[in-house]
């Protein structure tokens, strides 16, 4: 998405300036769909790709004994 100027009249410009420069972008004036996959695209270059498939089977295993609880709920 294109910069905007930083606003000179908000209170955080002087300390925004120093830290990121005079470009600005407002988040909420982006299609859900655009910032979504800026999101996506920074998170992959950062993800261990190793870590998250052991983590999403991890999850899966406990999705699993949940539901063998929530079906055997009145037996336990």
């Amino acid at each position: 998405p294109p910069p905007n100027p930083a606003k000179m009249t908000d209170s955080r410009f002087n300390g925004y300036i120093v830290k990121y420069g005079n470009d600005s972008w407002e988040l909420d004036a982006l299609d859900p769909r655009t910032l979504r996959d800026l999101i996506e695209k920074t998170v992959l270059q950062y993800r261990n790709e190793e870590t998250y498939q052991k983590v999403i089977e991890k999850e899966n295993e406990y999705k699993r004994i949940l539901e063998k609880v929530e079906k055997e709920w009145k037996t336990l």
